[in-house]
């Protein structure tokens, strides 16, 4: 009819367009590298100290390694370069502050990236009090001579050079051979300073091996520390930042405990006596007790540390300023006292031990209260799965605190827990592992007889089959794998309870550990066969919420004590504005250790002040948590939880943005509702609308389908604005 031919509004047109511009300018692009490669440069390179060609963001031990397969080559047969018998020394110059930084040695996929991390931040740290590089793309390398079981009073003495010979305490030369349990380490270190006109500070960063120091790292590290400074020189402010897992933090209680003021010998140096090695015991004890050590890692609880320490007896300290007595009762409530009681109460007014991260128990209870808000104890209740990393004591602990925590949400909600090994793709240094058949299908047409298969074939030493046995019997409802008592029997009441709770839906899937790509298979898999349960998991990075893992990380929980912006942090750090966001959390906390450890102690009314104040906004800071869902297109979105001291400002926040959302989408959709029904509407419409005559079915279903669309963004916006 001539009345169905006026103007209309496109609707299909106008459906494309918007398609193509939210592809367009929602979706995320990689940046361009401009930056041509070049060849390997023709000229030798520099070894003149500092030798280490290195860029601020780099891995200090793999440049070392670099450097290293650098000397080797310039340095070996008839044609040596000039620069390699320059003299790397084996002292630092005069420092006002010295970080020591023990970092994870092993050679497992993902080191070298975590070392890249600490590094970053620890840097960025010390920026953030006015420090700034002295030479920004080279490192210093020390190489100390180093015994294979420090002790404080044995090598100590050790100063001999690396050379066949060593001379005595006299300066004579000696002709003993050089002890066997002498061996080079090597010493990564820079050196940044204050842009301060002549009152500027100097700071000194060691980056140390872990593996290369042992399990008596906190010995090896004072023991270092008096090596590296030159006779007669004024002692720097010593912090150590670390160490990398919880399980060192136990070492470090247990070489404290068993530290002895009778030097035992331990490398076969003759001209050492029972009061020299004393003396240097004593020396080197009365600079462990000024040290501070600060752990930006540690997150499992005061008291399972403790307990996991072997202190069945601690002998007695016989130093002049030694007040440690032995003891027997080694039951201490936390860190701080122990530290305190293993040192003889040091007089100092600051901790000996800080953490810069929050304890794990915080977690649990925001975890906590958010699953319980999602309803996992609805109805007649329901499963919580826990999979957790057996190899790390930060992942066992976790779990053992998050069990009983849910079940206080209702009577009905059980825990079942589920262990695996860390490293599940099976990636080393070598590669991936690669499922490749020897022996190709005996179909000879197929052209992919050999390919790897699509399933994990269930051998080699990729872990990922699993996985997924596991998920699938999660799906069919397996039995909980419960631990019964030790000559306990299964009495038929018990049996008929575990197979009604077997028969629990599973309200939430944890996944607890420190691998992200672990977190990261064991989500891709859980997400198909627990699509509309809730999956959380701890600690945030950014890989966790990168837009190529947003199709099974979408919705997904993260608790942590930490942000990774500065700007979100409640404590006041300045300026917050220099750095983005870093990559995971336990970047913020090495930043807040090494903002610590750069506090200004020059005044002496300030320094005590100043590091005071910031361990009381430490300690608020400690107890939040922070909570973020993954959004659709990756990224986090803010939760609020109990713990954060701004709760109400982030739930009206949250009501505002949405009461803003609303209104906007609201006027938008009476606009559209106006055009598309009244002025300018599409044939099928006019027809149904204005009632012109008999209407088709097909004409009917499309203009029902345009006014369902409209009816379906009505409540959408409505339940936005509820």
């Amino acid at each position: 009819m001539a009345g169905d031919r006026g103007a209309s509004l496109p609707v299909a047109a106008l459906g494309v367009l918007a398609v193509f511009f939210s592809t367009a300018l929602l979706s995320h692009y990689a940046f361009d590298i401009m930056r041509l490669g070049e060849g390997e440069a023709t000229q030798e390179r520099s070894l003149q100290p500092p030798p280490v060609e290195a860029r601020l963001w780099e891995d200090p031990l793999a440049a070392v390694v670099r450097h290293r397969n650098v000397v080797d080559k310039q340095c070996s047969g008839k044609k040596r370069a000039p620069s390699c018998d320059s003299d790397n020394g084996g002292h630092i110059e005069k420092t006002d502050i010295l970080v020591v930084v023990p970092m994870p040695g092993s050679s497992f996929v993902g080191g070298e990236e975590q070392r890249r991390r600490i590094r970053y931040a620890v840097l960025a740290g010390l920026a953030s009090k006015g420090f700034v590089p002295e030479y920004s793309s080279r490192l210093g390398l020390m190489s100390v001579p180093w015994c294979k079981q420090p002790s404080l009073g044995e090598c100590a003495l050790v100063k001999a050079p690396l050379d066949p010979f060593h001379s005595g305490p006299d300066g004579a030369l000696h002709t003993e051979p050089k002890p066997a349990n002498l061996l080079p380490l090597d010493v990564a270190y820079e050196t940044l300073k204050t842009e301060r006109n002549g009152s500027g500070r100097r700071a000194t960063v060691l980056w140390l091996d872990d593996t290369k120091i042992g399990p008596k790292w906190l010995t090896a590290i004072t023991v270092l520390v008096a090596q590296i400074q030159k006779p007669k020189s004024v002692p720097p402010e010593v912090t150590i930042i670390g160490p990398f897992t919880s399980e060192k933090v136990v070492e470090a209680i247990e070489d404290l405990a068993n530290m002895s003021g009778e030097a035992r010998p331990q490398v076969d140096v003759s001209f050492t006596t029972r009061d020299e090695r004393k003396a240097a015991f004593c020396a080197n004890w009365d600079r462990l007790k000024s040290f501070n050590l600060v752990s930006p890692f540690s997150t499992a609880d005061e008291g399972e540390l403790i307990k996991s320490a072997r202190l069945e007896s601690i002998e007695v300290i016989d130093c002049p300023n030694s007040k440690r007595a032995a003891l027997r009762e080694s039951q201490f409530k936390d860190l701080d006292e122990t530290f305190r009681n293993l040192l003889g109460h040091p007089a100092r007014s600051d901790p000996f031990f800080l953490r810069t991260v929050g304890a794990d128990n915080y977690q649990v209870e925001a975890l906590k209260a958010e699953l319980c808000a999602r309803g996992i104890a609805d109805g007649e209740g329901g499963r919580v799965v826990l999979f957790h990393e057996w190899d790390s004591l930060f992942a066992r602990d976790l779990v053992k605190k998050i069990e009983p925590a849910l079940k206080k949400c209702g009577h009905t909600v059980t825990v079942d827990t589920y262990a695996y090994f860390g490293g599940l793709d099976g990636v080393t240094l070598e590669g991936a592992s690669k499922q490749q058949r020897a022996v190709p299908r005996p179909n000879a047409n197929d052209k992919n007889s050999s390919k790897q298969p699509e399933i994990e074939w269930p051998e080699n030493r990729d872990q990922r089959d699993y996985i997924r046995r596991l998920v699938s019997s999660l799906q069919a409802g397996a039995p909980q794998n419960k631990k019964n008592q030790v000559g306990e029997e299964k009495s038929a009441e018990n049996q008929n309870g575990k197979n009604k709770d077997a028969k629990l839906p599973v309200r939430a899937v944890g996944v607890i550990g420190q691998d992200v790509h672990d977190k990261l298979l064991l989500i891709q898999a859980l997400r198909p066969a627990f699509t509309e349960r809730t999956i959380f998991t701890t600690d945030m990075d950014a890989r966790l919420f990168h837009p190529e893992t947003a199709r099974y990380m979408r919705n997904v929980v993260i608790s942590s004590a930490l942000p990774l912006s500065l700007a979100d942090l409640q404590m006041p750090v300045v300026p917050s504005s220099m750095f983005a966001p870093f990559r995971d959390s336990y970047q913020t906390a090495n930043f807040l250790a090494a903002h610590y450890a750069a506090l200004d102690k020059s005044r002496p009314e300030a320094p005590r002040t100043s590091r005071g104040e910031f361990r009381t906004a430490l300690a608020r800071q400690l107890e939040t948590t922070y909570l973020h869902e993954v959004g659709r297109l990756g990224g986090a979105v803010a939760l609020a939880t109990p713990s954060s001291t701004s709760d109400d400002d982030a739930w009206s926040q949250q009501i505002a943005g949405r009461w803003r959302f609303a209104l906007v989408l609201s006027v938008m959709l009476a606009i559209f509702g106006a055009v598309a029904l009244v002025s300018m509407p599409s044939p099928a419409l006019r027809k149904v609308v204005r009632r012109k005559g008999p209407c088709s079915l097909s004409t009917m279903f499309i203009a029902g389908l345009v006014i369902a669309c409209w009816g379906f963004a009505v409540g959408v916006v409505t339940e936005l604005g509820r």
